[in-house]
């Protein structure tokens, strides 16, 4: 139900983010292919100079370390809109592929690559042709379907035995839910292609020109929270003696709301386990009551805009590049989209991430969604060498990200003339903290800790973009406001150091009565919230909102998750 809905929102926010300058928390952007291979962080460091055949001096013995005779293994892909490739190559000859046929014999044959937008479709198709490849990326609904009509293979034995080290660290970095979410009946039935949502937290972005024009405190309480956004809408922060200015940015699908929910404990549109171990609707639950009262309340005192009914995100993010919203939340990665805009647009502003202010004596939790990138990395039944598709991911994350060689970072991530190569290759894993780590190493460099010279292509980057704002350059103040000193990825490393997130508890594809009363029950929940914050029904219609929500199939999704719950513990 919502939790599927929300896993193909993220998903398709991330890949979209893959293609904007660091413009999310998320999987290797543009940015990254400009500016990075990566690092798993300052402590690593060492570990990550080595190149790929490092990593393969780790991986089990089981793994050959060439096949002989070659594997050929047939895939589907998708595409970004900005790949490109050099001259004379294509999807099926490429630095990528060349690289894996050469080094570890393993020749990797694209049946067909689409955009983005068109995958999950095509492969809808195809799986209900019965004819597909070698291995594929699959959604988790897919990889459900694949494995009643025993299409794929189990991959247990296979990553148990083979597995190399690159891959496990990633595979281990995004926590027990991935692989827990790829087992049916005890079975790996995919490898899951990581995400990198826990560094990806939706913090508090606030105006800091306007909070020292106004003398006002940051935002460390719920207090100083309201204060600020009070000020930010009625005490004109902008000088233009007008009242055109928004406290606190929101959105008509109510998306924004969740982060100030979560400053509250209240949760929206997850399932989360009770005092008796059963998982429940967090949306229905008393916590949600008081925040949404807060929420009318600033809605009342004119804080939020009184038009975000009508604003989807693109429309909030047109306002805060446009300098009108003074607070809003969103990942780390803001800085350089919708923000570096808002500097664009008027160089005095400043802007600063800070974490969910504090409500009482228990620190805000964020809460999070299945770690993962659309889906899972799934093997044909029957074919014969499932083990090489690990060979083709620890090449991705060793040429990707644990590299510390420009020769190999201008040959597989990126190079003055194709910031793309990255794209090419035939199967990818994602770091789950690859942005927080390289704040890590920037920092080091920036304090003195580390020579520049020892950290990775990518941070390297970064730090000459950094050095270049500094010598006045405005418009790479975003990645500095991102990675420098005091850098918004220090709030998602405080995160994800103290574990501060809420898991959303289901994480299978969604269940049949999910599908069945899903769409009704996710618009009867916006109608009553939005109804409420904007004081068209009183707070009381919450506990109508309620019963509403159970005698319209949330009592029978709540069953059947509980029952999904306990066969997979």
């Amino acid at each position: 139900m919502k939790r599927f809905g929300t896993m193909i929102t993220l998903s398709s926010m991330l890949a979209i983010s893959a293609l904007l300058p660091a413009c999310s928390n998320n999987a290797p952007s543009n940015e990254a292919s400009k500016s990075s291979s990566a690092s798993t962080g300052s402590s690593e460091s060492s570990a990550t100079a080595t190149a790929s055949n490092a990593s393969s001096e780790t991986a089990p013995t089981g793994l050959p370390a060439k096949f002989d005779p070659p594997v050929e293994m047939s895939y589907v892909s998708y595409q970004f809109a900005t790949l490109k490739y050099d001259k004379g190559d294509d999807v099926n000859n490429n630095n990528w592929t060349r690289m894996l046929k050469d080094e570890y014999g393993i020749v990797a044959k694209n049946v067909w690559e689409v955009p983005y937008a068109q995958y999950p479709q095509k492969t809808d198709l195809m799986i209900a042709s019965g004819d597909i490849p070698d291995f594929f990326l699959a959604s988790p609904t897919q990889l459900k379907q694949l494995y009643e009509a025993d299409m794929i293979e189990d991959l247990t034995d296979v990553y148990n035995k083979y597995a190399p080290e690159l891959v496990r660290k990633v595979q281990d970095a995004a926590g027990e839910y991935p692989r827990k979410a790829a087992t049916i009946d005890g079975k790996l039935m995919g490898i899951p292609f990581t995400g990198v949502l826990r560094e990806s937290v939706n913090g508090l972005w606030v105006r800091m020109d306007w909070i020292k024009k106004l003398g006002l405190p940051e935002p460390k309480t719920l207090e100083d929270f309201l204060t600020i956004a009070d000020a930010f809408a009625n005490k004109d922060p902008d000088g233009n003696n007008k009242k055109d200015t928004i406290g606190l940015g929101l959105d008509k699908d109510l998306a924004m709301t969740a982060p100030f929910m979560n400053m509250l404990h209240a949760y929206k549109s997850i399932w989360t386990k009770d005092a008796d171990g059963k998982l429940v609707y967090s949306s229905t639950q008393p916590a949600m009551k008081e925040a949404l009262v807060k929420l009318h309340d600033l809605y009342a005192k004119g804080i939020l805009d009184k038009e975000f009914v009508v604003k989807d995100v693109t429309k909030l993010f047109e306002d805060v590049t446009a300098n009108k919203v003074g607070m809003f939340y969103s990942a780390g990665t803001a800085g350089a989209y919708p923000l570096q805009g808002s500097k664009d647009n008027d160089p005095n502003v400043e802007w600063k991430m800070f974490p969910l202010p504090a409500y009482d004596d228990e620190p805000g939790k964020f809460q999070t969604e299945l770690d993962i990138f659309h889906g899972f990395w799934v093997v044909k039944k029957g074919f014969k060498h499932p083990e090489a598709l690990l060979r083709i991911q620890e090449q991705w994350l060793a040429n990707f990200y644990f590299n510390n060689s420009d020769e190999t970072h201008q040959k597989f991530v990126s190079n003055a003339d194709n910031d793309t190569i990255w794209m090419e290759s035939p199967a990818k894993l994602y770091m789950p903290t690859r942005n927080r780590d390289f704040y890590l190493l920037v920092n080091d460099v920036l304090s003195g800790k580390a020579d520049k010279s020892t950290v990775p292509p990518g941070v390297r980057d970064i730090l000459g973009m950094i050095e270049k704002y500094k010598a006045g350059d405005n418009q790479f103040w975003g990645q500095n406001l991102i990675y420098g000193e005091g850098g918004s990825m220090g709030v998602a490393d405080h995160y994800i150091n103290e574990n501060l997130y809420v898991q959303n508890e289901f994480i299978a594809a969604p269940l049949q009565v999910m599908v069945d009363k899903g769409v009704n029950l996710t618009k009867l929940e916006l109608d009553a919230f939005t109804k409420i914050i904007t004081g068209n029904e009183p707070i009381e219609s919450f506990d109508k909102f309620v019963t509403n929500w159970k005698k319209q199939g949330g009592d029978d999704v709540t069953k059947a998750i509980n029952e999904w719950y306990t066969a997979n513990q």
